[in-house]
């Protein structure tokens, strides 16, 4: 049951990612409807960042697994390091979230500079999960190619 949930986890957290984006712009636009400082926007935000680390713990340990059964580093180039940079910037996106929680007076979702690195990190989270799932996908067409002949 795992092995069918992994593969659909980059797809759910770029979905997320997306649903950031568009937050974003509409703010952009009519920024009296406040949609950043929200308590949907916080929750898919929560959602977003928690699916990027675990992707990335995900893709981290079966490296690992690799590198320990084949004794080399696996391939993989960019496309597996861009989960990883986007697990840190969403660990960052973790910690304001804490200290919109624990500190509510300094409202950061207010903030515009705060507005463009939620941007940033749906931008990062999209591309690492992407890579991510074009990696499974790759993997997947390996592991069938293998099975046939």
């Amino acid at each position: 049951m795992l092995k069918k949930i992994l593969p659909a986890l980059p797809h759910a957290a770029i979905l997320l990612a997306n649903v950031i984006l568009a937050l974003f712009v509409i703010d952009q636009i009519n920024p009296s409807m406040n949609f950043i400082d929200n308590g949907l926007t916080k929750g898919v935000l929560l959602g977003a960042c928690l699916l990027a680390i675990v992707n990335w713990h995900v893709e981290f340990a079966r490296r690992q697994r690799l590198m320990a059964r084949k004794k080399k580093k696996p391939r993989g180039g960019l496309a597996a390091r861009l989960p990883g940079v986007a697990a840190i910037v969403c660990a960052l996106g973790l910690l304001a979230l804490m200290a919109d929680w624990m500190f509510p007076a300094w409202s950061l979702f207010l903030k515009e500079p705060f507005k463009w690195f939620l941007f940033a990190l749906s931008v990062v989270t999209v591309i690492g999960s992407g890579a991510l799932a074009h990696l499974n996908r790759k993997r997947l067409r390996r592991r069938m190619r293998k099975q046939k002949g």
